[in-house]
C-alpha cells in the first residue's frame, strides 16, 4: 500500500504541488471564501500587465496559484488534475513542469508586451482595461499543458482535436470582445488562445529543442 502510494505521489508530484499550492494560497488569502479574493490580495498577488514596468513583475509567479471564489478553485484543481496530470503521466514531471511554467510566463509577457500596453499607449478604449487589469488563475499553465498533449497524440486525432480547440478559444475571445466583456475576462482568453498555441507549437515543430524533453522519462 505505501509503496503503491509512494509511486502514485513520485509519477504525479507536480500535479499535488500545484493543487497544494492552489489549496494553500486560497487558504491564506480567504478567496474560497463567498466573496472570493478581495480587492487588497488581487492588487498583491495578481499580474497586471503595468507591473513590468514595475519591481512588481513577480507578481507573474504568483498569479499562477491564486482563484476568487470557491467555485473557481474546485474548477482550477479540477482542469489542473485532469489536464497537468495527463500530461505528467505522458512525458514526466519534470517537461511537464517546465511546460506549465515556461508557457504560463511567456503567455503573460507576450499579451502585455504586444497585445495590453500598446493599445494602451495609444490611446485604445480596450488598452487601459487590459493593462490595469489583475490577472490570476493557472488556466494558461494548464492550456499549455494542453496544448503539449495535443501535439503528443496520433497526427490526425491530434489535428482534429487542435482545430477544435483552437476554433472554440477564438470564438471565447470574439464573444467576450462582442460582449464588450470585462478586461479580466477578455485577458484570459487571450491568454488562453497564446499558451495553447505556444504549448502546441513547441511539441509539434521538430526545429524546437523544447521538444527533446517530451521523451519519457
Amino acid at each position: 500500500m505505501m509503496v503503491s502510494m509512494w509511486r502514485f505521489v513520485h509519477r504525479f508530484q507536480f500535479t499535488l504541488l500545484m493543487e497544494g499550492l492552489l489549496l494553500s494560497a486560497s487558504l491564506v488569502t480567504g478567496s474560497y471564501a463567498a466573496g472570493g479574493l478581495s480587492s487588497a490580495w488581487l492588487a498583491h498577488v495578481g499580474f497586471a500587465p503595468t507591473d513590468l514596468l514595475t519591481p512588481d513583475f513577480w507578481r507573474i509567479f504568483t498569479s499562477a496559484v491564486v482563484t476568487s471564489g470557491l467555485s473557481w478553485l474546485l474548477s482550477a484543481m479540477i482542469s489542473v488534475a485532469v489536464i497537468v496530470g495527463t500530461g505528467e503521466a505522458m512525458v514526466g514531471s519534470r517537461c511537464t513542469a517546465w511546460t506549465f511554467w515556461g508557457v504560463h510566463v511567456v503567455a503573460l509577457l507576450i499579451g502585455s508586451l504586444f497585445i495590453a500596453l500598446p493599445l494602451y499607449h495609444f490611446g485604445h478604449p480596450l488598452g487601459a482595461s487590459l493593462a490595469f487589469t489583475g490577472d490570476i488563475g493557472p488556466s494558461a499553465g494548464y492550456f499549455g499543458v494542453l496544448g503539449l498533449i495535443i501535439a503528443r497524440l496520433k497526427k490526425t486525432w491530434g489535428r482534429i482535436a487542435g482545430v477544435a480547440i483552437l476554433a472554440w478559444l477564438i470564438i471565447m475571445i470574439w464573444l467576450s470582445l462582442a460582449q464588450e466583456g470585462s478586461g479580466d475576462v477578455i485577458s484570459a482568453a487571450l491568454a488562453h488562445l497564446i499558451a495553447f498555441v505556444l504549448g502546441w507549437l513547441a511539441f509539434s515543430l521538430p526545429s524546437l529543442k523544447w521538444n527533446h524533453c517530451a521523451k519519457r522519462l
